[in-house]
């Protein structure tokens, strides 16, 4: 006699791949890369929609950074992320709660302090070489805003990016 597996009533099959239904935030996860993709009404019709993290790379999936060229619409993205990180690691970012913990390592807190600073002096910078653009920067890539109407502004500022990182 054969066993019937039972139904997972978490796991829905759309079709190629496998999503895993997360409750707590009404979407769904793929199974291979832990993706999120929620439904999204369009008129009459529902479909998979993707959740991105941020406007860059939802800028980046669209191709909306060089709607002309894949390689170069992967080049902004990837200035776009390196500027990001150079943020993150300078500290910028106000906390509710300050911790050394994620900045130590394996070194000592004046280790820390000189990487954090060292990392700070770098952004500021990169800031002053992008001069004026470093506006729509901010906006879009730390704030996480829509650049709206500033989309070429951005791009321009994506490419002085490019040329002071040497993509």
């Amino acid at each position: 006699m054969v066993k019937k597996k039972k139904k997972d009533k978490h796991t829905i099959d759309l079709g190629g791949q496998e999503l895993i239904r997360d409750d707590k935030s009404n979407s769904f996860i793929r199974k291979n890369d832990g993706s999120r993709f929620r439904f999204a009404d369009y008129g009459n019709d529902r479909h998979l929609e993707k959740e991105y993290n941020s406007i860059l790379q939802n800028y980046f999936a669209r191709n909306l950074l060089d709607p002309f060229s894949r390689e170069h619409n992967s080049k902004r993205y990837w200035a776009g992320q390196k500027y990001e990180n150079m943020y993150e690691k300078a500290g910028i970012r106000q906390r509710i709660t300050a911790s050394l913990k994620e900045n130590l390592g394996n070194g000592t807190k004046e280790d820390a302090v000189v990487n954090s600073l060292h990392s700070l002096s770098e952004f500021r910078w990169i800031d002053k070489e992008v001069g004026t653009s470093s506006k729509i920067l901010w906006k879009v890539i730390i704030n996480n805003n829509p650049a709206k109407k500033d989309m070429n502004n951005l791009r321009e500022a994506l490419d002085k990016l490019i040329k002071i990182l040497d993509f």
